[in-house]
């Protein structure tokens, strides 16, 4: 913040270019869980109503980092971090 505003004096403090910078981790993450968050309720011809639920893991990688940024940043306006953080380790 302090630099920003040392760099931007120049300018009347207001920069005439703005940059976003992401990092992307490329490293193999393990052991991530997933599943629904309340049963779904299903209708079985032989039990009736059945209340079911789902959960396990799963792994991921990001191997192209600029392919995962324009399919999740630039297609999205509003995009903000928060949005997948919970999806990613």
């Amino acid at each position: 913040m302090i630099l920003s505003t040392i760099a931007a004096w120049p300018y009347g403090f207001e920069l005439p270019l703005k940059v976003e910078v992401y990092f992307i981790s490329t490293k193999h993450s393990t052991d991530q869980k997933w599943g629904t968050l309340n049963p779904i309720m299903l209708r079985d011809p032989e039990f009736g109503p059945v209340r079911l639920r789902a959960f396990g893991t799963y792994a991921n990688q990001i191997s192209d980092p600029k392919t995962f940024l324009q399919r999740f940043v630039a297609t999205d306006p509003n995009f903000e971090m928060y949005d997948i953080s919970g999806q990613l380790p």
